[in-house]
């Protein structure tokens, strides 16, 4: 199918050319990316991929919570193709996974589509762990409507089906199997940047659930996706 791939980062130069590599890699029919006035080297480390013809690199000013709907709607209304796919800044998917997730044809009916990642933190001993988070990646950018502040732009449909506890938007029944495994990492618990600042939601997380050791997972490779490492990666992943 054709899927366009929604990238807004803001202060990420520590993971965005793995990020970005990936994304090129997997064939979406077009890349829309958004730095939102980043400090650091983020934006300086995106204008190569702004070269390629299939992406459009832009910038806005300093988007605050409240702003964050109004870029996603900027973004929806730029999309040539009736699905895209939300790819922050700070999550990293397996290339092979992308690829395998743009081979899909989604069901009529279905509005949104689910993808799981590895919240990534460093615990106090100095490895890695993880803990599985799932989220809608996908939707169809002919029927959304994105609106109100972050992290809620569209808390309607966001959690509309979810009432019987279920992702009943999940689609691809070949990747029902893997809703336990990773498609990829989420980053946002690291320093993703010199300019990273901590928030409120990044320390209840790091002292909530992933303290809880049914759900930690160690992970036993040095660093976490770095340009270097990245194309070997999952080779390098045990679960101990």
């Amino acid at each position: 199918m054709d899927v366009t791939a929604h990238v807004m980062v803001r202060n990420e130069e520590n993971y965005i050319e793995p990020v970005m590599d990936s994304i090129i890699q997997a064939g979406f029919r077009e890349v829309l990316v958004v730095d939102c006035a980043s400090q650091d080297r983020t934006f300086e480390k995106l204008v190569p991929y702004g070269r390629l013809d299939r992406v459009r690199l832009t910038r806005t000013a300093i988007l605050t919570p409240e702003e964050n709907g109004q870029v996603r709607q900027w973004l929806t209304d730029r999309t040539r193709t009736r699905w895209a796919m939300i790819i922050d800044g700070d999550e990293y998917y397996w290339p092979y996974v992308l690829r395998r997730l743009l081979k899909l044809e989604i069901p009529e009916g279905k509005k949104f589509g689910y993808t799981t990642l590895a919240n990534v933190q460093l615990d106090d001993e100095g490895y890695y762990v993880a803990s599985q988070f799932s989220k809608h990646a996908f939707f169809d950018a002919d029927k959304t409507v994105w609106e109100g502040p972050y992290p809620f732009e569209n808390p309607e449909d966001i959690l509309l089906g979810n009432e019987d506890g279920r992702l009943n938007h999940y689609f691809g029944e070949d990747l029902l199997h893997r809703l336990n495994s990773w498609h990829g990492l989420h980053l946002r618990l690291l320093q993703r940047s010199p300019y990273d600042e901590e928030t409120h939601l990044r320390v209840t997380l790091r002292e909530t659930v992933h303290r809880r050791p049914e759900v930690l997972r160690r992970l036993r490779y040095l660093p976490v996706p770095a340009r270097s490492s990245y194309v070997s990666i999952e080779a390098k992943l045990v679960i101990a």
